[in-house]
């Protein structure tokens, strides 16, 4: 789902939400703590990809418990639906606090992965790089005797392109052998010709 389009409906559900809180905030007497579904509200924000909405969200809930105190009549101890209505908005601002907190974490954990890759990349280039140069046939072979890595000499060697050889199964003419060191390799038994 593009990003996009999963904002559009965290919109979507964001408002609906406040809707329906603000509908059940209006028909519940002062003296229930309806302002604490509001923090539904604030949690659609961690699915949108701007900071902003964290906060538009946040103003929204607290202006929405405020209305709520104030269209409806008098029906519980002051101090007490004071108390309720206080304790809503600070659930609601606590909550987006903590979104933010969980919203720059993934963001800094996906620049992470990011540089990671970068230098993963750049690592295996020059790996490349250098493994082609050599003037020897080098390969990595796993434990399902596959080959995994060739360098460039295989390509010029066998006439093949590396993709078509890689993943492939390589057999031993008389002994199977189950290392990955081509010294060990060679004291076996030796090599196909062409990797199967």
């Amino acid at each position: 789902m593009s990003a996009t389009l999963r904002m559009k409906y965290a919109v979507a559900a964001a408002d609906i939400l406040l809707l329906i809180f603000l509908t059940s905030d209006l028909l519940i007497p002062l003296g229930v703590a309806a302002g604490v579904p509001y923090l539904a509200v604030v949690l659609t924000a961690w699915r949108m990809a701007d900071r902003r909405a964290v906060f538009i969200l946040a103003g929204l809930s607290t202006l929405f418990v405020i209305i709520g105190y104030f269209f409806l009549p008098d029906a519980g101890i002051l101090w007490q639906v004071l108390a309720n209505r206080a304790m809503a908005i600070f659930a609601i601002w606590t909550t987006a606090t903590l979104v933010l907190m969980a919203t720059r974490s993934t963001e800094r954990q996906g620049k992470l992965v990011q540089r990671r890759t970068r230098e993963l990349r750049e690592s295996e280039k020059s790996l490349r790089l250098t493994t082609d140069n050599i003037p020897a046939l080098i390969s990595y072979i796993d434990n399902e005797y596959r080959y995994r890595f060739l360098n460039k000499r295989y390509e010029e060697w066998f006439c093949r392109p590396i993709e078509e050889m890689i993943d492939r199964r390589c057999r031993l003419s008389s002994v199977r052998c189950r290392t990955r060191s081509l010294h060990h390799a060679q004291r076996v038994g030796h090599w196909n010709r062409y990797p199967n």
